[in-house]
């Protein structure tokens, strides 16, 4: 089931974004576990992204939004450059080219440091804002929010399909 999370910030709804964004590297270590590089690679159906497809993208989105949380706790206000993280970023760094291991030990490695800051935020600090290009102002907060929920949904639709990996295998 899909999580919902207020947009309102109050220490119930930070908590359970911190809980979510906790869950993710555990959820990615264990869909990746006992998958081969060969798995790793295969789309899940035709024109459609494979597993390291996927946690490439994570990753891509992961470090553009901790890049602007991080902007917005030194210097609230300020404003940012709206990088698309697949678009650009991901055409720049190319996560999908490492292996499922490398993919899912950075995971777990950004994911840890990104919690680290997090979790020693007041409710003011998760106020603080980071000006996008011709957008509306976002905190850390809604940021924080965002990536949860962008993480938790490919993680219900990977999980609900990780037994074709298997079926793929099967076929060939």
């Amino acid at each position: 089931m899909k999580p919902k999370i207020s947009t309102k910030v109050t220490g119930t709804n930070i908590e359970s974004v911190l809980n979510l964004l906790k869950a993710s590297p555990d959820a990615i270590t264990e869909l990746c576990g006992g998958i081969t590089e060969v798995e790793g690679k295969r789309p899940f159906s035709p024109n459609e992204w494979s597993l390291i497809d996927h946690v490439a993208h994570l990753l891509h989105c992961e470090q553009i939004s901790t890049q602007a949380i991080y902007q917005a706790l030194l210097q609230s206000n300020s404003a940012i450059v709206d990088i698309h993280p697949e678009r650009q970023f991901g055409k720049l760094v190319q996560f999908n080219q490492l292996s499922l291991l490398e993919l899912t030990q950075l995971f777990v490695i950004k994911r840890k440091l990104l919690i680290q800051v997090l979790n020693n935020l007041t409710i003011e600090k998760w106020q603080h804002q980071i000006i996008k290009s011709n957008k509306k102002p976002q905190s850390v907060y809604l940021l924080s929010r965002s990536l949860a929920l962008h993480e938790a949904d490919h993680i219900l639709f990977l999980q609900g399909n990780s037994s074709k990996i298997g079926e793929i295998n099967e076929q060939n």
